[in-house]
């Protein structure tokens, strides 16, 4: 079995069989390569064909719609590492935007953070009369639960394929008093 020599150029470790040299000890060895991007991708479901705003911190930056099952996903790419507070909105086709949602992420240098399963609430409108009726949009197939109040009077209605859904209060808002839904 040769002896080997070992030698350490540029940060590398070179390992010789004994007897050999290297022919230019002053030679420059380069290493070349790439880093992966840092990259926030985000995915869940809206109301259909709704369009989609991501803010970073209160600023703009990424768009992208919802598809007409609902979903949507969305990569941003040249992200800084660190903490980050993502916002959501949705705007859906009757033109009624829902209220933000936020999300704290925290984003690992050159690598990709996936962030699914995000539902964005629904958008709501309020008839008038004692028995209001309310509707809006959201994701398709999904239930919106109504709590008047915050009582044990809980309402729910299921949205429908094409994400709209309608609901009447069933109990007169004159018994229950100034309502919160």
């Amino acid at each position: 079995m040769s002896r080997l020599l070992r030698y350490v150029a540029a940060g590398l470790l070179l390992i010789l069989p004994q007897g050999a040299a290297l022919a230019d000890s002053s030679a420059t060895v380069t290493v070349s390569g790439t880093q992966s991007d840092t990259v926030a991708t985000f995915s869940g479901y809206s109301s259909p064909n709704s369009f989609m705003t991501i803010l970073d911190n209160g600023s703009v930056v990424g768009t992208t719609s919802a598809a007409p099952d609902g979903t949507f996903m969305k990569s941003l790419t040249n992200q800084d590492a660190g903490s980050h507070t993502f916002g959501f909105e949705s705007t859906n086709g009757a033109g009624l935007t829902t209220l933000e949602f936020d999300l704290i992420v925290t984003l690992q240098p050159h690598t990709e953070t996936l962030v699914s399963n995000i539902i964005m609430p629904s958008t709501i409108t309020q008839g008038a009369g004692l028995h209001p009726e309310f509707q809006g949009m959201g994701a398709p197939n999904s239930q919106v639960t109504f709590f008047v109040n915050g009582s044990p009077l809980a309402e729910t209605e299921t949205t429908a394929p094409d994400g709209t859904w309608s609901h009447s209060i069933a109990t007169p808002l004159a018994q229950i008093g100034r309502a919160h839904v």
